[in-house]
Parts: structure tokens; sequence; C-alpha cells
């Protein structure tokens, strides 16, 4: 149990850390330890999960979770990356991480209102419409 402890703590001076390294300037070791704080924090999760069992919910929490650190390794890549074209391609990949991560959170939190239907989800949503849409259009 401890060593949740110990990377919560490593998670919070990192993030310290990377805030004091971006005011200055020194992006690209930002970049390297945003990323490492990324993975503390899914360690948590995974450490968590492991101490305290298993279940769909908890894996959907980590899902979301890694999708964020995604977001984030592609998102901060602009500090590394000279390439405009490239860099583009990294800043969509970033956002369609993260959107997926904030749209399994929702999901997540969904199951706490009873008699929700996920289907709703489709209606409501035009990005899950054209990504089923695809997906059905595609089978044929």
């Amino acid at each position: 149990m401890a060593y949740i402890y110990v990377l919560a703590a490593i998670t919070a001076v990192l993030s310290v850390v990377v805030v004091a390294l971006e005011n200055k300037g020194i992006l690209a070791i930002k970049y390297v330890l945003k990323t490492v704080a990324s993975l503390c924090f899914v360690m948590i999760a995974l450490l968590s999960m492991a101490k305290g069992g298993y279940d769909n919910w908890k894996i959907l929490v980590i899902a979301g979770l890694v999708f964020g650190m995604l977001g984030d390794i592609f998102l901060s890549s602009n500090n590394v990356v000279a390439d405009k074209k490239t860099l583009g391609v990294l800043t969509i990949a970033g956002g369609l991480f993260f959107a997926v991560g904030h749209v399994i959170y929702v999901v997540w939190l969904l199951r706490f209102v009873e008699g929700f239907n996920y289907y709703t989800l489709f209606a409501v949503c035009p990005p899950c419409r054209a990504c089923a849409r695809e997906i059905l259009c595609a089978e044929r």
C-alpha cells in the first residue's frame, strides 16, 4: 500500500517540476517528465485495482486514464517535434485520444444512472453516430 503513496508523491513532485520547466522554456525535459508523471498515475490505478480486485468498471477507468495519458503525450509533442505536418497529425491524434478517454469516463459515470440506455449515446453524440456508421458500412 505504501508504494501507492510513494507514486502519488512522485506524481505531485513531477507535476510541480513540469510547470517550472515549462515556465523556464526547458521543453524537451518537460515532455519526458510529463510522460513519466502520466505513467505514474496509470500505475497508481493499476496497483489500486490489483489490491482491490478486478471488475469491468475499474478497467474502464484505467482505459480512460491510458487514453488521457496518450492524449497528453501526443499533445505535448509540439515541444519536441519540428515538422509542422507531423505536428498536425500528432495534435489531432492527441485530441482524439482525449475524446475517447472522456467518452469512456461518461460511460463509467452513466452506470450510476438507473435505467440509462447506452444506445442513447449514439443519438446525442454525432461522432459516435459517425463511427458506428463507418463500422456498420464497412462490414457490408
